[in-house]
């Protein structure tokens, strides 16, 4: 009994040992785990002429939208894949569906693809997307891990979802809708001129710069926003409601009875938490 005791003391002992060392190795490492995927890159071309949207679910790596340089009226996408890291690419109802998919159980240490605070999983795989002007009126992007670069652009309607990760979007045109929301991690976007511009923030950072929109919702429940309107303050009526947290730069004015400010940009901010910073660039 004695000796089974003492086997359990020194596995408990040995156990303790090889944590300690996970741990300082991952401390040396700036808390990081370094993957070892050995990614080959494959390619895929759409050649129908009837997709209209891009709907991307993106959990690790780096995803890069770009316009053709090209009169090609095809969608070419270049994407890595490794042994627990793969893409699925399909098409329907006029939507065109990428789903990144990284193996978390299959390779702990390389496929890992979870991001917690100060810990962090570097993968080096870009997946390039390359899109004809004046063809994808709605971009859906999806993201759990990593970052999303879109670039100056024009659609209908974009919806952004952030779950961790980081999101980079330049100036764009969203004729109906422009919507955001973020769980955890970051977006900025450059500009956006749109009808509507949608924008709820439970966590991490929004910034949204050079709006130019009919109608502003923005909801801010832990984390912040920080907007900045084109124009001045008095072109816009603004409903302003704080629990808790603040609202810089901006409190209710105006009326927001269309009649009386047919002309009048309209904002709708609620802070639960958090705050929401505002500025108007003149």
């Amino acid at each position: 009994m004695k000796g089974f005791v003492k086997c359990i003391i020194a596995g408990a002992v040995i156990l303790g040992i090889g944590i300690a060392i996970l741990i300082i190795a991952l401390a040396v490492n700036g808390w990081k785990f370094s993957p070892n995927f050995e990614f080959e890159t494959k390619e895929y071309t759409s050649t129908a002429s009837d997709i209209t949207k891009l709907s991307v679910e993106f959990n690790a790596g780096k995803l890069q939208i770009e316009y053709r340089d090209d009169d090609s009226e095809e969608i070419y996408i270049s994407y890595p894949v490794a042994e627990g890291y793969q893409t699925a690419i399909t098409e329907k109802d006029h939507t065109l569906s990428i789903v990144n998919e990284v193996d978390i159980y299959g390779n702990m240490f390389s496929g890992c693809n979870v991001s917690c605070g100060n810990w962090a999983i570097n993968i080096p795989a870009t997946t390039v997307v390359k899109i004809p002007k004046n063809t994808i009126c709605d971009l859906s992007i999806n993201l759990n891990a990593g970052t999303v670069e879109i670039p100056d652009s024009d659609f209908t309607k974009v919806s952004l979802k952030v779950n961790a990760g980081s999101c980079h979007v330049g100036r764009v045109g969203a004729s109906e809708l422009f919507e955001i929301d973020l769980r955890a991690g970051s977006v900025t976007v450059e500009g956006v001129n749109t009808a509507k511009l949608d924008c709820e923030v439970h966590a991490g950072s929004a910034n949204v710069n050079a709006i130019t929109s009919k109608e502003t919702n923005v909801e801010v429940h832990a984390g912040a926003a920080n907007i900045a309107f084109n124009g001045i303050k008095s072109q816009y009526v603004a409903t302003v409601k704080v629990t808790a947290g603040s609202c810089n730069g901006l409190s209710t004015q105006g009326s927001d009875v269309p009649s009386m400010n047919p002309d009048k940009q309209k904002i709708n901010v609620k802070v639960s938490a958090g705050s929401c910073n505002v500025n108007f660039l003149g």
